[in-house]
């Protein structure tokens, strides 16, 4: 990534960002999606949506929401190839930059090797612990898909869990890890 120019920018607007809606598409397991057009609506009306560009050539996009007490980044993204470059840990070097007072969480699907994304979830959950987030205390179930979350810096597990429940009410089977 040495001398290269890269920068971020908001999403304020979704369309005439079809490259941003092919790169959420192709990123994430179709239960774990929402509408792309909804990314401000509803539950979501609070969140921002980022891009991360080389050049002009997008690269990667990050959604997130400035809660109280902490950021909860809901979807991360790196275009195939640009991963294993460094730019997922520009995007969450920003975040710490941006919210340096605030811890960063993020909600994970929880490791199953039965689940045909396996692979995918160790590489995630790698991803985050190298950029310093450690294991939240709960997991949940998802409209069918276990989910467990990550942190970076303190956060109040119960806090983020009525949190979580608030803008995802669908969430059930809470437990303790």
């Amino acid at each position: 990534m040495r001398g290269c120019k890269i920068h971020f920018k908001e999403i304020k607007e979704l369309n005439n960002c079809e490259d941003v809606k092919i790169l959420y598409e192709e990123s994430f397991p179709p239960e774990e999606k929402v509408n792309f057009y909804d990314f401000f609506s509803g539950v979501f009306s609070n969140f921002q949506l980022y891009a991360l560009y080389k050049a002009k050539a997008l690269v990667g996009i990050f959604h997130f929401k400035d809660a109280k007490n902490f950021v909860h980044l809901n979807y991360l993204a790196v275009k195939s190839k640009y991963q294993n470059q460094g730019f997922g840990s520009k995007i969450i070097s920003w975040l710490k930059k941006e919210f340096k007072n605030k811890s960063i969480v993020v909600d994970i699907e929880e490791l199953d090797n039965s689940a045909a994304n396996f692979e995918n979830r160790i590489r995630r959950k790698r991803f985050y612990k190298k950029n310093g987030f450690v294991d939240g205390k709960h997991t949940f179930d998802w409209e069918g898909t276990f989910m467990t979350y990550m942190h970076y810096g303190p956060i109040d597990d119960e806090e983020f869990m009525n949190y979580i429940q608030k803008v995802f009410p669908t969430i059930k089977n809470i437990r303790e890890k």
